[in-house]
């Protein structure tokens, strides 16, 4: 079955304040469709954190629409249980009950679910998503006894206990060591792609971004700009050619292609302009 249409916004506008007001987010309209892996990126107060509050529905737009799976987020009266169901959270401090071990945090989102899920079944289900980030012989363990790396992996196996239609990741990376930042965001991405869970990161690393589908960029409230990422050679490519030297080198800049030989120089030439 085609991909169609989970996340979409029109006109989405958020303000704050009585007095300054600040416009968080100033007539945003974008889509997202089922199984993709988004990530958006912009300078702090551009509006990254809104948007994901507003799609999660942690608050409530000033103007336009969120629709979820095709139905508006201002029609759903029970908004704890959409959340619940509909919706799986991350965000950059993991958020783990300190008392609780990894399987009873991921078993919280189940409890109370009418989703046939006695004490056995949510006991097996987390042990299930445990054993799928990799942490089958950590279940027992309480958060403090955790690596960062290992307590994300834990929130993000809790993310998917119900099951939800979308994942909403906010700087999921940003409290970790870029080794343990680089794994997580590799599991996710290997999730995305075996589960087909549709995922949306907010992140300010260009390297976690680059591991996702599409990227969104904000400034002042709105999507400035959107590039779906390409391989990692294309990628490398367009760096080069943003680069100060690629600039140099395409503009035939004599001093810059000094350190080069007349076969390199023809080179470059050939693969910034996309000919090689």
């Amino acid at each position: 079955m085609e991909n169609g249409t989970i996340v979409e916004t029109r006109d989405l506008v958020k303000v704050y304040g009585d007095g300054a007001e600040v416009r968080a987010l100033d007539g945003v309209n974008m889509r997202i469709t089922q199984g993709e892996f988004v990530s958006v990126m912009g300078p702090s107060g551009s509006g990254k954190s809104t948007l994901l509050n507003m799609i999660g529905a942690l608050d409530r737009p000033t103007d336009g629409q969120v629709l979820v799976n095709g139905r508006s987020l201002a029609k759903v009266r029970d908004l704890d249980t959409f959340r619940a169901r509909t919706v799986g959270f991350i965000f950059q401090l993991h958020n783990l009950i300190p008392t609780l071990t990894s399987r009873e945090n991921v078993e919280v989102p189940m409890r109370g679910q009418p989703m046939g899920k006695g004490h056995g079944k949510r006991r097996r289900r987390a042990e299930e998503l445990l054993g799928l980030v990799g942490l089958a012989d950590r279940m027992h363990h309480l958060p403090n006894q955790l690596s960062g790396g290992e307590r994300q992996r834990v929130a993000i196996a809790r993310s998917l206990a119900n099951e939800p239609a979308l994942v909403l990741a906010d700087e999921p990376t940003g409290d970790l060591d870029s080794q343990s930042g680089a794994e997580v965001i590799a599991l996710m991405h290997r999730l995305n792609h075996e589960l087909g869970t549709t995922l949306i990161v907010v992140t300010h690393d260009p390297a976690v971004a680059r591991r996702t589908d599409r990227i969104l960029v904000m400034r002042d409230g709105r999507i400035v700009y959107e590039h779906v990422v390409g391989t990692p050679f294309e990628e490398d490519l367009a760096a080069f050619r943003r680069s100060g030297l690629g600039k140099a080198i395409l503009a035939g800049d004599e001093a810059a292609l000094a350190r080069f030989g007349p076969d390199e120089q023809a080179a470059l030439q050939r693969l910034l302009e996309g000919v090689a």
